[in-house]
């Protein structure tokens, strides 16, 4: 990185603007295209609140469970975090109910 002052972090700054504008850029093709409303809450504030659900979830657990093991605390907070996750997601209520029934491993726990 040419410039001293941001050092390596330009590498991380420079991906992380580039995948912003190519998220806009796909987003907005979508928005255009699709029969479907894509609203702001829905495709982002709800995931992201069951995303920092998870995270805060994840690093407790990871650190309550760290005496037994880095590798036993890893596991059982991963594990941790997809339950967390996916509870939050129906909890939050991101997929409305024929989404839902539209995926065939849910058909099979509704029957």
């Amino acid at each position: 990185i040419p410039i001293p002052e941001i050092n390596i972090y330009g590498a991380a700054i420079g991906s992380i603007a580039c995948q912003g504008l190519a998220f806009l850029v796909s987003f907005g093709v979508l928005r255009k295209n699709l029969p479907i409303k894509l609203g702001f809450v829905r495709c982002f504030a709800k995931p992201f609140a069951a995303s920092v659900a998870m995270g805060a979830i994840v690093f407790g657990v990871h650190k309550l469970i760290l005496p037994f093991g880095n590798a036993i605390a890893t596991l059982v907070s991963i594990g941790c975090g997809v339950i967390v996750y996916f509870a939050a997601i129906v909890v939050l209520k991101v997929f409305s109910r024929e989404e839902l029934s539209s995926l065939p491993i849910i058909k099979k726990f509704i029957k």
